[in-house]
């Protein structure tokens, strides 16, 4: 039986998973990701370490049971422990596998790493040019194979098309979840939305959708806090109109690219929101991907590649 330990490395988190004969058995969450690793590289390293060897003693392994440590994500960005370059699109599990980069990191572990590259896409004209880590595993561990659209909800969300073949072909990022944050957080909005707390009203949602069609997004905002301050409006409605409004660009990506049914995974609230507007306002076809599977996807899709063999 073998048994991999993976790592998922994000902007902020990092989930470790420890995997047995294909199945997942355990796994840990660092509130650690390559933000902090960029500031504390010896921290960070530590912390994963220390993740590692947690859920390998509580699976009642020891480190000599382990065949690798697989990485994927932020980990082989500049800002993380393994700098590694992007492969070309279009790139499918045959491309990733043969990207693969193995390493020992032995301030992490004496269990040597193997790392899945990242992947881009190339051109002359920068609003065609983009790049993921980490989504492209997660698409391994996802994916069925031809051409499909992916929505995947984070800090910055991605939506990646594949080929015929399942090659990763087109990628288009929007950093609307790391904006939302931002945006309740640092302005004047932050005493209206309330992000954690709220539910979210489908009315609220679609008036904001409509608010930012019609104002943009500048004015659209500033909606937010007429609502709450001379209509007394409660967290919920706010909550509704605000995330209406941040989530019409990814709204408007998604029709300009002329997606017409997609697959909907990540972050849950991000995801149920964003979902509800596409249905409703643009008629576009979703499946909402489940949370247990989305969760684990970089993990199955990690082993899916170390284990591929061509033909």
């Amino acid at each position: 039986m073998k048994h991999y330990v993976t790592v998922d490395c994000g902007t902020t988190n990092t989930r470790v998973f420890l995997v047995s004969a294909g199945e997942i058995r355990l796994t840990k969450k660092i509130a650690l990701g390559a933000r902090a690793c960029r500031n504390d590289k010896t921290g960070y390293s530590r912390a994963l370490g220390r993740a590692i060897r947690e859920v390998i003693s509580d699976g009642g392994l020891t480190e000599a049971d382990v065949t690798r440590i697989l990485a994927s994500g932020m980990i082989t960005s500049e800002l993380g422990l393994a700098p590694l370059a992007h492969l070309l699109s279009p790139a499918g599990i045959a491309e990733l596998k043969a990207g693969m980069v193995e390493l020992e990191l032995a301030e992490v572990s004496p269990i040597p790493f193997a790392f899945v590259r990242g992947v881009r896409n190339d051109s002359e004209e920068l609003s065609q040019r983009d790049m993921m880590r980490g989504e492209e595993t997660e698409l391994m561990g996802l994916s069925e194979g031809g051409e499909e659209s992916f929505l995947l909800m984070g800090s910055h969300s991605k939506l990646v098309s594949t080929d015929s073949l399942g090659r990763i072909s087109g990628i288009h990022t929007l950093m609307t979840g790391e904006l939302i944050e931002a945006v309740a957080s640092d302005t004047v909005l932050k005493e209206a939305v309330n992000l954690y707390d709220s539910e979210l009203s489908e009315a609220d949602l679609f008036e904001g959708y409509d608010l930012c069609e019609s104002l943009g997004l500048g004015e659209a905002l500033f909606k937010v806090r007429v609502a709450s301050v001379a209509e007394g409006a409660t967290a919920e409605r706010a909550y509704g109109l605000y995330m209406g409004i941040m989530l019409h660009g990814d709204a408007e990506c998604i029709r300009r690219e002329g997606v017409r049914s997609l697959c909907i995974g990540g972050n849950e609230r991000l995801a149920t929101a964003i979902a509800l507007l596409l249905d409703s306002k643009l008629g576009i076809r979703v499946r909402r991907i489940g949370k247990d599977e989305a969760e684990t996807a970089v993990a199955r899709g990690l082993v899916r590649i170390y284990e591929y063999k061509r033909g």
